[in-house]
């Protein structure tokens, strides 16, 4: 584990095309060149190739890159490691415990289970709709109602806008 002093904020710059960092890697390497362990992450990367420069070879340090396309994981790391789906119990209890509610009747349960299911077990999927659930204050009853009536219009836009995006 990292003590609190050892984490230290890189300059990360400014935003560059389409939202990805671009920072002084330099600059980067050098504050990674202490002799205290690092670790840097590049989350929800699409294409590796606007990285690599950046993918710090200091030692002491882990790199974690986080992508849905494995031929990026394949293109940078020596080591991939494929993240399978949660179950469906798994995607409800996370669900479940993002709403933060004390009871849930068993039609409730069945709801989320129902949900967890049609978000074929995706945490970030489930983790998503938890958070509407609870910004709209809606129950999960309520929510997978509203939920049905829109899926289809939300998910063919989804298909359109990710190439990545699979559903199965």
């Amino acid at each position: 584990m990292f003590e609190k002093e050892e984490v230290e904020d890189l300059d990360t710059g400014s935003m560059g095309k389409g939202g990805l960092v671009r920072h002084n890697v330099e600059a980067d390497s050098k504050s990674l060149e202490t002799g205290k362990h690092w670790l840097t992450i590049f989350d929800s990367v699409e294409d590796g190739y606007h990285i690599t420069d950046s993918i710090p070879s200091t030692p002491m340090g882990s790199v974690l890159i986080t992508t849905r396309n494995e031929n990026v994981g394949f293109q940078l790391a020596s080591n991939t490691l494929r993240v399978p789906p949660s179950t469906v119990e798994e995607g409800t209890t996370l669900l479940l415990t993002i709403i933060q509610r004390d009871n849930y009747s068993k039609e409730e349960r069945e709801a989320a289970s129902n949900l967890s299911r049609q978000l074929d077990g995706l945490p970030l999927a489930v983790n998503l709709m938890a958070s509407q659930m609870v910004s709209r204050q809606m129950s999960p009853i309520q929510f997978i109602k509203s939920f049905e009536r829109y899926s289809e219009r939300l998910f063919e836009k989804c298909r359109s806008q990710n190439a990545y995006y699979k559903k199965g």
